[in-house]
This record gives structure tokens, sequence and C-alpha cells, in this order.
């Protein structure tokens, strides 16, 4: 769906793509913090067998669905995420050095803690935090053969300049809540789910399990009562945000009876921006398979300010 004619051209544009086995998710925005308007959003459903696992099988039928975003969006950039369990999310300290040695020294440093391999490539990374002596980087490393297809299908199609998230970050920037308290977000996709723990924006750590519906309660227990026990009542996870394409009212109520915890669907339209008057035609439950796009083109039009 393309809203362009009605929300007008804007010169700061952003996109973010969610890819998934089964389909493709977008969204467009244009403009400057709540003043942003939502220019196209939609989802391209793959071939079947084209993507098993995160792992491309078919270039020709997946670089035939990005050819048709692109001409879409006309785009030249794009924030991407690919599914979290091709890669390894780490949030480590460097030497604070300019940008364009970054790289060189979370190389270094990954392999000083034995977490970075020659058939490894670092897809992106991402600077958290600029102190006087050390910066705190977010690093995205995956299987270089991965990496590079994936990099070379989304220039194919026509996209530039592409920065990589994952769901975790993607979803950080998407559930946006008032409380300065930590809390949980949890993404269903078929049979995964990437749990984080988000504060004041900032996402303090991730996991990513595949689970089973009679196991799924029980994971996402563990994983809140590993947090509690490790950092105390005072720290206390407050709520639990399930988003989706699994994430029913059914799944809602039983995860809140079974943490005894508020949980609650995302208001990720309105959370972000100023929607109040175009929010997308959907379904709540079609709305919870954008939380991952919407969250990377957020940060794709903050990076562009």
């Amino acid at each position: 769906m393309n809203l362009l004619s009605i929300f007008g051209f804007s010169k700061k544009r952003a996109l973010g793509l969610d890819i998934t086995d089964q389909m493709f998710v977008y969204t467009q925005l244009g403009g400057e913090g709540k003043n942003a308007k939502l220019l196209s959003y939609g989802k391209r459903n793959i071939p079947e067998g084209a993507i098993v696992d995160g792992r491309v099988q078919d270039d020709g039928r997946v670089l035939r669905v990005l050819r048709e975003i692109q001409k879409e969006t006309k785009q030249k950039s794009v924030y991407v995420s690919i599914p979290d369990a091709l890669g390894s999310f780490f949030k480590i300290l460097i030497p604070k050095v300019s940008i364009g040695d970054v790289r060189d020294h979370i190389e270094i440093k990954l392999k000083e803690m034995v977490l970075f391999s020659y058939d490894e490539m670092i897809l992106d990374f991402k600077v958290t935090k600029d102190g006087d002596s050390q910066m705190e980087v977010e690093v995205i490393v995956v299987p270089e053969e991965i990496g590079y297809v994936y990099k070379k299908l989304l220039m194919q199609a026509g996209f530039v300049d592409i920065n990589w998230r994952t769901n975790a970050q993607a979803s950080a920037k998407a559930v946006i809540l008032d409380e300065s308290d930590p809390h949980m977000v949890v993404v269903l996709e078929n049979n995964n789910a990437s749990v984080s723990v988000v504060q004041d924006g900032d996402l303090k750590r991730s996991h990513r399990f595949k689970y089973e519906d009679h196991d799924l309660y029980e994971k996402i227990h563990a994983y809140h009562h590993d947090w509690h026990k490790e950092k105390g009542k005072e720290e206390g996870l407050k709520c639990v945000t399930l988003c989706g394409n699994k994430a029913d009212m059914e799944r809602l109520e039983g995860l809140a009876k079974k943490l005894k915890r508020r949980v609650d669907h995302p208001e990720m339209w309105n959370g972000i921006f100023d929607f109040s008057k175009e929010v997308p035609d959907l379904s709540p439950e079609e709305s919870l398979l954008y939380v991952i796009a919407l969250g990377l083109a957020r940060e794709h039009l903050d990076d562009n300010i």
C-alpha cells in the first residue's frame, strides 16, 4: 500500500525492512520526530522454500521481491533486520577512537574474548555510548556466507546504503513505554521467539529461542525469573509487551497468568509518531507484524536528522 500521494514527499525518508522466512515486512517514514508521516507500508510473501531458517535458498526469487519493494519505495538506503538466530549480538566496550577505526577495534576485542572466528564477519555495529575514554557499541556478527548473500541481493535490488539490526534492537525502538523501569519485549515469529529487556530505550540484553506451544510460557518465565534473581526487586521487570505474528489474545492472557505481570500488546503506531489521523487500516493482529519494520524505520529516521 502506498500513501505517498496522500501525505506528500519528504526529503528525509526512512525505510525499515524486516526479513523472515515467509515474508518481507516494510514501513517507510518521512519527516522528523512527532511530525513524521507514514509514507508506505506493506508485506510481500516470499515463495515457499526461497528462505529456510533464515538462509537464502533461491537468490532469484528473493531478489524479485526485494526489487518490488525498492521500486515502490524509491529508497536507496534501508535499515534491515535478519532473523536473530542467524548471528550473534554483543554489547562491548572499546577505547574511544574515530568512527573509521571502530570496526577494527571491535574485531580485536571480539577475538580477545574468543567471540570471533575466521569464518564470521561483523555485519554492523552501533555506537550506543560515547564517553571520554571508552565507547559502548552494539555489534552484530554473522557467518560470512550469510552476510555476503543478503548484502549482495539488497545491493542488486537497488539499495546502496544498508544498515543492519537484530529483531531485539528494532523492537526496542518500536515498543516505547512511559515508565523508566525495565520491561520485557517478546516478539513471536512462528516457532521462534526473541526476548529482550529494555530500559529507557536502551537494550540491556536479548535472547532468541525456538519453542513449541506447550513450552512457550515456561521458557519466557525462566528468562523472567533469571532477571529478577540477578537484579532483585528494585530493578524487577514491571511489564511485558507481546508482539509478532502469533501474539494473539489467548497468548497474551496465558503469559500474564504465568508471569503474574501486566502483559500488553504494543501501541506502536501511536507510540512512536503522531499517527492520530493516519493509523493504518489494519486489524490489531495484523498490525503486530509491523513492530520490527517500524522500529527499524524509526531508528533510520532518527539517524538521518
